[in-house]
C-alpha cells in the first residue's frame, strides 16, 4: 500500500483508472458481497469521447505497468479496429480512436503537463473537426512514432509516473 500512496495518481479518472491502480497496487482485490458499482450497459455508455479515453488510457496503463504488446502487433490490432469503424461508416469512432492513439504516441511529457479539464472540453470539437485528410496525417505520425520510438514512449510514461 505504501508504494501506491507514494506514487502520483494518473491524471485521468475516466476509463482505466481502476485497472491502473489495481495493477500498481499489485495485490489480490477484495470482493465485498452486495457492494458494486453500477454502470450503464456497454451500448448505452459508448460514445466517441469514451472511445478516445478507452484507447489512450489503456495504452498508457499498459505502458506504465509493462503489459504492452509489441509495436507491430499493436499497429495491426488498431488498424484492424480502424478498418472496422470505416467499414461500418462510424467516422466519429474512427477519428476518436486515431486521436487516442496520437495523444498516446505524443508522449508522457505532454500527457502529464496537459490541463485535463481544457483537454476534455476540447476533445469533442477535435473529434468532430477531424476529417479523412487530417486522419491520414495523424496515422502517419502514429506509425512513425510507434515504429521508431515505441520503447522510448513506454519508458517515458513509466519515468514520469514515478
Amino acid at each position: 500500500m505504501e508504494f501506491v500512496q507514494k506514487e502520483k495518481p494518473l491524471p485521468f479518472f475516466l476509463h482505466c483508472d481502476d485497472v491502473e491502480y489495481g495493477l500498481r497496487l499489485g495485490t489480490v482485490p477484495m470482493a465485498l458481497n452486495g457492494i458494486q458499482v453500477w454502470h450503464e450497459t456497454y451500448e448505452y455508455r459508448q460514445s466517441p469521447v469514451i472511445t478516445y479515453y478507452d484507447v489512450r488510457n489503456s495504452l498508457i496503463t499498459n505502458a506504465i505497468c509493462g503489459c504492452s504488446i509489441g509495436r507491430r502487433d499493436l499497429w495491426t490490432l488498431w488498424t484492424q479496429k480502424l478498418a472496422d469503424y470505416l467499414e461500418q461508416g462510424n467516422l466519429e469512432y474512427y477519428f476518436a480512436t486515431i486521436l487516442g492513439l496520437y495523444d498516446f504516441v505524443m508522449g508522457a511529457r505532454r500527457f502529464y503537463r496537459e490541463d485535463i479539464e481544457k483537454h476534455h472540453n476540447r476533445l469533442k470539437t477535435r473529434i468532430s473537426r477531424t476529417n479523412r485528410q487530417k486522419a491520414w496525417w495523424y496515422l502517419k505520425v502514429i506509425y512513425v512514432r510507434l515504429m521508431v520510438c515505441y520503447k522510448k514512449i513506454q519508458n517515458a510514461y513509466r519515468r514520469e509516473n514515478k
